[in-house]
């Protein structure tokens, strides 16, 4: 199901407590270091507090996704460098420039919509072509794997929050998402955000189906796999007991799976 991020911790002022913040991430990912992200998100604070929100729950979820640090420095500036907030030496002096770059880079991904590239009706097999003509352009235009994580874990904040945003461009996003973002997720083997893209499209695109099965689904995607990796420990157990040597594989299937095998 559709994942909702954890409220940011707070000052008694109401403030968003970055050190607090800093300390909680990198407890999770002591691979990063937390003087410079402390730094880098305090001045964003201080300098562009209206992008320091968006800016704290991307760099959170490219965070877990075990990527480096200059991937969550970028991650944590990229609406401002998307809405040219910044200065290019402001921003080398903050992020360095390998997170500036990526940063850079993903902007430079960005477009009104990946699917509005003709004003004319394409037929299906046409409309096919053009999403997989996306595709390749933008795996061509991805030099360092990096810039392509951000960017999908980019998309899938836009949609998380999809939700406030008027009827049309929220279809149209989740379209673009389930159609070409997803899609590409998968290639490029990044099952948490394929996952994550194809729920919160199908929410959008067919949200009575994604209610319906979302209403049966009575555990948490967590407790699902729990309970499958307890049945496959049970089934490996009988195996053993007749003699038999197998491998026994099982997984929790998300919404938009369930709903395509419906």
């Amino acid at each position: 199901m559709v994942k909702v991020r954890a409220d940011l911790p707070r000052t008694p002022q109401g403030e968003v407590n970055v050190p607090l913040w800093v300390e909680e991430l990198v407890e999770d990912h002591d691979h990063l270091d937390s003087r410079r992200l402390e730094g880098a998100a305090s001045w964003l604070s201080m300098s562009h507090p209206e992008v320091l929100g968006v800016g704290l729950e991307l760099a959170e979820l490219v965070a877990d996704l075990n990527m480096d640090l200059p991937s969550v420095l970028a991650a944590l500036v990229y609406r401002g460098v998307r809405e040219s907030r910044f200065g290019d030496q402001e921003l080398l002096d903050v992020i360095g420039d390998d997170g500036a770059q990526i940063a850079k880079n993903v902007a430079d991904l960005a477009t009104s919509s990946l699917l509005e590239m003709s004003n004319s009706p394409l037929l299906e097999k046409e409309r096919q072509d053009q999403v997989e003509n996306i595709k390749r352009m933008l795996i061509s235009m991805i030099n360092d794997p990096r810039v392509a994580v951000v960017k999908l874990a980019e998309r899938v904040m836009v949609l998380r929050h999809a939700k406030n945003y008027e009827p049309r461009r929220r279809k149209r996003i989740a379209a673009e998402a389930s159609r070409v973002f997803a899609p590409l997720a998968g290639r490029l083997g990044i099952w948490q955000l394929k996952w994550e893209l194809e729920d919160l499209a199908l929410r959008y695109t067919h949200e009575q189906d994604y209610k319906d099965i979302a209403r049966q689904l009575h555990a948490k995607r967590a407790a699902r796999e729990m309970q499958i990796e307890h049945m496959v420990d049970q089934v490996r157990g009988l195996l053993r007991g007749h003699g038999i040597d197998a491998a026994v594989y099982g997984r929790a299937k998300h919404i938009y799976s369930i709903w395509r095998k419906m």
